[in-house]
């Protein structure tokens, strides 16, 4: 359990946190939510002991680990990456270090002597440890990490520094996954993560033995895994039963429930100050008056914070263009020696909504930007149909934006003369709000330029937008409100996102990019999901029966050789989980017999409230000590029956 208390933190007049308070349990997958700039990162890194607060207290179990995952993870990059996911477990690190220093010793000394007997069984503890902690399974955990977070087998012992910045975050990750902490606070884990990944990453912490506290703009990630919602507005933090829709949902509850009783109490406070008004001056009523108004004093006011800054804007209306829209043929290309799109054949018409998904480095952006002209096929043609006004976003386009420019002029440059929404209006949405709209494009980091670039963008009139990865930036509101614009939006869509969210209304058919192909879906985001996933399962159970008719077919011993490794890897952590529950056992039979020893006393029963509490606390230790045993025993059963199967091979 971590209790947090009282946290506050302000810099300068800038104030975050306003005392603050909350509670994280066990095995709890919490979602923290709210707009950019609220203090949702800084929070992790109080919680995490990165940041000491203004005032407050935190208060965590001893023995409770924690692990960080911040947008700024840093790995060693000379190291193989599947060497420096392997360091993420410390204790396993701490014996490896121990038992190299061992073995160094004992070859200095005597085979006779004591101190090499002495050694030996020294390294046999330390094997021992190794082996019940997973040391043997250790390689293959991290190697299973790191491909489910989308690297290739032979990237594995590839050194970090080849690798951009991106898939190092995704090594950071894979190093705090193995670790496995007591609580894993994670600042937006799916940042730089393609659509399998994300899936394989909320199927991963669904399943995690601990606490999983994460900050994230991805609402399909945060529906498919959070129980609780926290949510940080204006220096409060409010807790919320459910996933995120829950929360939105439970949110308009509260709030209108507040307004109904706001309005009541105005109502009745009007009528009050009415009679006070009327019969203020007279003096056979003077002591009910005095009696209204020590009332009015006394009344707490309810204060109705603010609405959020709604905005909404529509796309210009675009020129009818023709009915085909794009014609790729025989499209090629190549970067050096590696051939990313391989004949691709394709056709947009117009009013055609695709979603264009696949792993990072698979092609999509390649494809995007050949569309729109930016770069020419190596072989093959991509052509856009008859009086065609294409509007492209990129994550790159916001290097070419004028830096002595502000914001509001750099969108005032581009926006038609008839536009029928406000600069700063629109900037609201793309969160430039009050000054923020004055300030030099010079001035402004990655993210807000990316954000300006994509409303200047948005405000030309188009009749087919291609946009890569728009929500790169974009907090829940600024996405809801871009969502909103391009499913009233008339012409023809092309976008790239890793945002389920996002994409599953906006679209209706779905390009996959991958091996150099794009194989089409028709249908939404969640139907291609729903067969991808069917395709997989398939695929598995096609393995598995190749696998037994390999078994039956004369590869037997090749197959026995298999299944004694795959039981080898199931021991393991069998073990390591037996050796946990039998010190459990211990502490909690050492800690009835204490209390029972306690209880012999005729004094015990005479202590009031101090009674209570111990034969509470007796009664929690037999109860936990009840269930743990079951499980003891379940992992022993396991255990045996994994032995079993290889004396019988």
């Amino acid at each position: 359990m971590i209790r947090f208390e009282g946290i506050a933190l302000a810099y300068g007049t800038q104030v975050l946190f306003n005392g603050v308070s909350g509670h994280l349990g066990t095995r709890e997958r919490v979602g923290l939510v709210g707009l950019n700039g609220t203090g949702k990162s800084t929070l992790l890194r109080i919680l995490t002991g990165r940041v000491s607060p203004d005032a407050g207290e935190i208060e965590q179990a001893r023995e409770a680990s924690i692990g960080f995952l911040s947008q700024e993870a840093a790995i060693d990059v000379e190291r193989p990456i599947v060497e420096e996911v392997e360091g993420g477990d410390a204790r396993l690190r701490r014996i490896s270090l121990e038992l190299s220093q061992a073995h160094e010793a004992l070859e200095k000394c005597d085979p006779a002597s004591p101190p090499y007997r002495q050694g030996l069984e020294k390294i046999g503890q330390l094997e021992a440890n190794w082996e019940t902690l997973g040391g043997y399974a250790l390689r293959a955990r991290a190697e299973s990490i790191l491909e489910g977070l989308g690297f290739a087998t032979e990237d594995l012992r590839r050194p970090g520094k080849e690798f951009s910045g991106g898939w190092r975050m995704r090594v950071a990750l894979a190093r705090l996954l193995l670790a496995n902490p007591a609580y894993l606070f994670l600042d937006e884990p799916t940042n730089h993560l393609d659509m399998d990944s994300i899936r394989w990453l909320e199927r991963f912490l669904r399943d995690y033995e601990g606490s999983v506290v994460l900050v994230s703009h991805d609402r399909a990630f945060l529906d498919g895994l959070c129980q609780r919602i926290l949510h940080l507005e204006r220096g409060r933090l409010e807790s919320y039963t459910g996933n995120y829709t829950a929360f939105a949902h439970e949110r308009q509850n509260r709030k209108a429930i507040l307004e109904r009783t706001a309005a009541n109490q105005a109502r009745a406070i009007e009528r009050t100050q009415r009679f006070v008004d009327r019969f203020r001056y007279q003096a056979n009523k003077a002591r009910l008056v005095q009696s209204r108004i020590k009332a009015l004093e006394k009344v707490e006011r309810i204060e109705l914070e603010p609405d959020d800054e709604s905005f909404s804007f529509a796309f210009p209306e675009p020129a009818r263009g023709g009915a085909e829209v794009l014609k790729i043929e025989g499209l090629s290309h190549r970067y050096g020696e590696q051939t990313v799109l391989h004949d691709i054949h394709l056709k947009l018409e117009r009013g055609d909504r695709v979603a264009l998904v696949g792993v990072n480095g698979a092609g999509k952006s390649t494809l995007c930007r050949i569309a729109a002209g930016q770069i020419t096929p190596t072989a093959g043609t991509a052509t856009l149909g008859y009086e065609i006004a294409l509007g492209y976003f990129a994550q790159e386009q916001a290097d070419i934006l004028d830096p002595a420019l502000t914001v509001l002029e750099a969108v005032e440059a581009v926006s038609p003369p008839n536009y029928p929404i406000p600069a700063r209006t629109l900037l609201g949405a793309f969160l430039f709000s009050g000054d923020d709209v004055f300030k030099r494009i010079h001035v402004l980091s990655g993210g807000e330029r990316n954000r300006l670039a994509l409303a200047r963008m948005l405000v030309q009139p188009a009749n087919f937008l291609i946009l890569d990865e728009p929500t790169n930036h974009l907090d829940m509101r600024a996405k809801e409100v871009l969502q909103q614009a391009l499913l009233g939006y008339s012409g023809t869509l092309l976008v790239v996102s890793h945002d389920r969210a996002f994409l599953d209304p906006l679209v209706d058919r779905v390009l996959e990019v991958g091996h150099g192909r794009v194989h089409t879906h028709h249908g939404t985001l969640s139907e291609y999901l729903t067969a991808k996933e069917a395709e997989e399962a398939a695929a598995k159970s096609k393995e598995r029966a190749a696998n037994r008719d390999d078994a039956t077919g004369g590869d037997r011993s090749r197959r026995k050789r298999r299944d004694r490794a795959e039981r080898r890897k199931l021991l393991a952590p069998l073990r390591q989980e037996v050796a946990a529950h039998e010190r459990t056992i211990a502490e909690l039979e050492n800690r009835i017999a204490e209390l029972e020893t306690k209880m012999q006393d005729p004094a015990f029963f005479r202590s009031g409230q101090e009674t209570k509490g111990a034969v509470e606390a007796h009664l929690a230790a037999k109860n936990k000590l009840d269930h743990v045993l079951v499980e003891w025993e379940t992992a022993l059963g396991k255990i045996e029956a994994l032995e079993a199967e290889d004396e019988t091979q």
